[in-house]
């Protein structure tokens, strides 16, 4: 009796707002190429093992009636119409899962999109030349990249046509997520010339320049205080908060110049950036970094130093002093801007100040009873906990799918969830790790369809969610169909759950929408049955590790179901430890995480 109430006491914390929180992101490091002659080969840069995704710039001439040019320095004889090279190293990196993309822009050159003409011509001509479509001038040849990056800007021009573009570029594509559109865009959203793609599209990715305005950049000569607070990052967590309460924003990375000589200002030191990400890299949709350039973090390695980084045993950590927390009210950041509402907004920074303050106090108390040497262990686990990981896309293999759970699962071909999806045209809802389609199989059966795609650790979610619920049935977990591993893909297919996940049902503006009381207790019931079964009824415990209401299906009659156990983890029934790294969401963070030492308990 006493597990089945705790988890329906945690499952009432969830659904009263208490627990909100938002998914932790996965660490990726990009890099622009292609801009100084000493950067080194494509090549070169992915074999590094540094980067998730690599930045080809640039397109510098385009639109207007202007002749098309690639500016890539000095890497491949444009003249010639053909870069062998270049085109065998963006194959070797895809072949390392790196993603490699084309930015269009840049601070120098000739270029506007002023009209529907530019719209269709420039789009036409990035589709034929470098994506998938056909032409006789093609300087990569048939290598296909994987998308386009929008860095314009910091030039003048009207902003309106470059969402047309974005729009008619997608129109070209077919199928979920096969062509990634990104955007380099200046820190002051009301500044930014995109702002208009921003609002109306969601991109896959958003690079967010936090230098070279001191407005909302990290500022290297405030001081550090004794207590080890400092106020160096006032100005960019503010400006970072408010890029992550953004619906349309995508994936979000902070855009950082790898050297002090890269940049007039915002440059952060190794030691620094790794403590704000330690804070700000469970934020909604954090997604990691993006260096400018190559050249420069060739110089000074500050990818790898990011990677390996480890604090100097006693040294004082400078933790970043939150600025204060005024509500953003809807539109505060542009009038046109699709929001989230001002209340979930507060719920969020609310949720991020009181983690900083949880560190503190756990390291202050761990300072007074066990003196500097725990608190020195401390810091050292939350480098493991932080640690980055470079997030690769996954080519899984059906045989070993079929190991895992042999003849629970049905193996869809890609095409017939094409046709059942009606290529993939009712998206449900986005995740970390991909979108959701609707779709009909041909007997009727209505499906929900899952791609995971993207830069993102996209295999261990993959494999998570078939270890986990592919084996097991319970009726207040979504059933987990089959899957699609054809070639690069990887594609979940569940049961379709009408009304949709829990958070559309409460945080809304919708007096409609509102759930009655016995709902409610329903729904808490149901969630808490879906834990029990998890934790106590299994062959192995499954530990979720990612409850919140997103990942709560509600079906027509308001049962619940819990999904998406994509962060999920098995424990055996003779372990009472597990080590794992941090992950789940913000809000609560269970105290067990501080030593990376788990049990089924974090999920209540």
């Amino acid at each position: 009796m006493f597990r089945f109430t705790r988890a329906v006491g945690f499952t009432f914390l969830v659904l009263s707002g208490w627990l909100m929180g938002v998914t932790a992101g996965a660490d990726s490091i990009g890099v622009y190429w292609g801009q100084n002659s000493n950067e080194g080969s494509l090549k070169e840069a992915c074999d590094s093992g540094s980067y998730s995704a690599v930045i080809i710039a640039y397109l510098t001439n385009f639109g207007g009636g202007r002749n098309p040019r690639l500016n890539i320095s000095s890497h491949c004889d444009l003249k010639s119409g053909n870069c062998t090279d270049v085109a065998n190293d963006i194959r070797d990196c895809q072949w390392q899962n790196v993603n490699i993309l084309l930015s269009i822009g840049g601070a120098a050159g000739g270029y506007s999109i002023d009209s529907a003409a530019d719209v269709s011509n420039v789009s036409s001509y990035l589709w034929n030349t470098f994506l998938g479509g056909t032409s006789l001038f093609r300087p990569f040849g048939n290598v296909t990249l994987d998308g386009i990056d929008f860095d314009v800007d910091y030039t003048p021009g009207d902003s309106e046509h470059y969402a047309d573009l974005a729009l008619s570029l997608r129109n070209h594509s077919r199928g979920p997520r096969l062509l990634y559109l990104s955007a380099s865009v200046r820190c002051q959203i009301t500044q930014s010339k995109l702002r208009t793609l921003l609002n109306r599209y969601s991109l896959a990715y958003t690079w967010v320049h936090f230098y070279n305005n001191p407005a909302c950049e990290y500022n290297s000569s405030s001081a550090v205080y004794p207590d080890g607070s400092s106020l160096r990052f006032v100005n960019l967590m503010s400006s970072w908060s408010q890029w992550t309460s953004r619906n349309n924003s995508g994936t979000v990375f902070l855009k950082l110049p790898a050297s002090a000589d890269a940049a007039k200002s915002g440059f952060i030191p190794p030691a620094d950036l790794f403590v704000f990400l330690s804070i700000i890299r469970t934020s909604r949709n954090y997604g990691g970094l993006m260096l400018w350039s190559r050249y420069y973090d060739s110089q000074t390695q500050y990818a790898s130093k990011l990677l390996n980084f480890t604090a100097p045993a006693g040294a004082p950590t400078p933790l970043p002093a939150l600025p204060p927390s005024t509500p953003l009210a809807p539109g505060s950041l542009n009038p046109d801007a699709p929001l989230k509402p001002a209340s979930r907004v507060s719920v969020i920074a609310g949720a991020t100040a009181a983690a900083v303050v949880t560190l503190l106090v756990l390291i202050a108390v761990s300072s007074f009873f066990f003196g500097k040497n725990h608190v020195i262990m401390v810091r050292k686990r939350l480098n493991c906990l932080y640690a980055f990981r470079k997030s690769r896309r996954y080519r899984p293999d059906e045989d070993y799918v079929d190991q895992l759970v042999p003849g629970l699962l049905t193996r869809f071909r890609y095409q017939t969830l094409v046709d059942a999806t009606e290529n993939f045209s009712e998206k449900l809802g986005e995740g970390g790790y991909g979108s959701v389609f609707a779709g009909t199989l041909r007997d009727g059966t209505e499906i929900a369809v899952k791609c995971l795609d993207g830069i993102g650790p996209v295999k261990k979610s993959f494999l998570a969610e078939v270890e986990t619920i592919g084996s097991i049935h319970h009726i207040n977990l979504v059933r987990l169909v089959g899957y699609c591993s054809e070639k690069s893909r990887a594609i979940l297919v569940y049961e379709y759950l009408p009304k949709g996940s829990l958070d559309k049902w409460i945080f809304h503006n919708d007096p409609e929408l509102s759930l009655d009381w016995e709902t409610r207790k329903k729904i808490i019931s149901g969630v808490a049955k879906g834990l029990v079964y998890l934790h106590e009824e299994c062959r192995q415990k499954i530990a979720h590790l990612d409850i919140k209401p997103q990942n709560i299906l509600l079906t027509e009659s308001f049962d619940a179901k819990v999904g998406d156990f994509g962060l999920s983890k098995l424990i055996d029934r003779g372990e009472n430890l597990v080590v794992s790294t941090m992950r789940g969401t913000i809000g609560y963070l269970a105290p067990d995480w501080l030593g990376s030492v788990i049990t089924e308990k974090v999920d209540v």
